[in-house]
């Protein structure tokens, strides 16, 4: 990570429900990994327009040293989130 972009950059989330209607499996595409990253989403929280605003995950997408993510999102801002988490992510956002 460079000292100038401190944030991970995720090009896409995508949220697919289970079947059984017991859990969302997430897929997370960062920018310059050629798969994307899995997870079950523990708990989901959304605005008015539907963007994420929490995201709880059963397992640890970020490295210690990572202090956030940017979402880009074609023709919008890019949106930014807060990671934490010792055995499970949560991204909490942040603009």
């Amino acid at each position: 990570m460079n000292a100038l972009k401190p944030y991970k950059t995720i090009k896409e989330i995508q949220i697919v429900p289970d079947e059984h209607g017991l859990a969302e499996t997430v897929y997370i595409r960062f920018s310059g990994l050629a798969k994307a990253i899995t997870a079950k989403c523990l708990e989901l929280r959304t605005d008015e327009h539907g963007n994420i605003t929490y995201l709880l995950l059963d397992r640890l997408i970020h490295s210690g040293s990572d202090i956030g993510f940017e979402l880009r999102k074609p023709d919008h801002d890019n949106i930014y989130y807060a990671v934490s988490g010792c055995y499970v992510s949560e991204l909490f956002r942040i603009n």
